[in-house]
């Protein structure tokens, strides 16, 4: 994990003391003080699996601080930070979002409950009125290896701060599932930014009345595939990973995609879920 300025300068590794999961997302706390680990990876003295949990730290990596929580069930994502950074959203091996103190993960509250025996992944709470937004997803289609990301749908919700009354404002499958899923609201709560099924950035109206397509001007005519997006904190700009022939690199561009420029150029590494804080 590391931090970067904008325009790709300043670049400094953040040092974490356990592995992170390969699809960890690093979330900034709103007053920009600590980093969100959605899942590193615990393991017992003979290096197996015990479980995927949270962890927090300074933004220079210092105080990193894991939530053991050897009570819960063995895997966790934990995605977003309440707006006064006091909570952080979990999703549970149940497939439900739950609220937990981010100073020691106590006083749990469940927010939703997947219907389809999958799982939803919170997205956070709109900076301007503490709605909830979330991706669910679902079942697909049979397909010949159900269990692939291929066969999974994705939607996304908005609910009241404390799950009440979710609406679906996407249709299933427009959005990519599974690993690389992903949203982030702009910050005048009027829009989320995502990804679709064919690495098309898209914006979202909070009513789900329009999906609207951001065409990237990266002025490279081979194939590129974009996920993981985020608004700049004024939203004049976006961030997003890029694939173009090998691991994605981080990419800025104006909010209608284009001045689309690399901020990183690492070959060797892989690099996604950009937070702009």
């Amino acid at each position: 994990m590391a931090t970067v300025a904008p325009d790709g300068t300043n670049r400094t590794d953040v040092p974490a003391a356990v592995p992170l999961e390969t699809f960890n997302r690093t979330v900034w706390s709103h007053d920009g003080t600590h980093l969100l680990f959605s899942n590193v990876i615990l393991v017992n003295a003979k290096g197996d699996l015990v479980a995927f949990r949270p962890a927090i730290s300074a933004p220079d990596g210092s105080g990193f601080r894991v939530l053991s929580l050897p009570e819960l069930p063995t895997d966790m994502y934990c995605s977003a930070w309440s707006l006064d950074d006091r909570r952080i959203l979990c999703s549970d091996d149940g497939g439900n979002i739950i609220s937990m103190r981010a100073s020691d993960g106590g006083d749990r509250v469940q927010l939703t409950r997947n219907p389809f025996g999958s799982q939803d992944i919170a997205v956070g709470l709109s900076p301007t009125d503490g709605r909830l937004a979330f991706l669910r997803s679902r079942p697909g289609p049979a397909q010949p290896n159900p269990g692939s990301d291929a066969a999974e749908r994705t939607a996304l919700f908005i609910a009241g701060a404390d799950g009440s009354n979710p609406q679906q404002i996407t249709e299933w499958g427009k959005l990519l599932p599974h690993e690389l899923q992903g949203a982030n609201w702009a910050p005048d709560g009027q829009s989320l930014i995502s990804a679709d099924r064919h690495g098309t950035l898209v914006e979202i109206a909070v009513d789900g009345s329009h999906v609207t397509p951001i065409h990237l001007s990266t002025g490279d005519t081979g194939t590129t595939f974009a996920v993981t997006p985020a608004y700049s904190p004024d939203g004049s700009h976006i961030v997003f990973a890029l694939f173009q022939r090998s691991q994605p690199d981080l990419y800025v561009a104006n909010r209608d995609g284009s001045n689309a420029h690399p901020i990183t150029d690492t070959p060797a590494l892989t690099e996604w879920f950009p937070d702009w804080r």
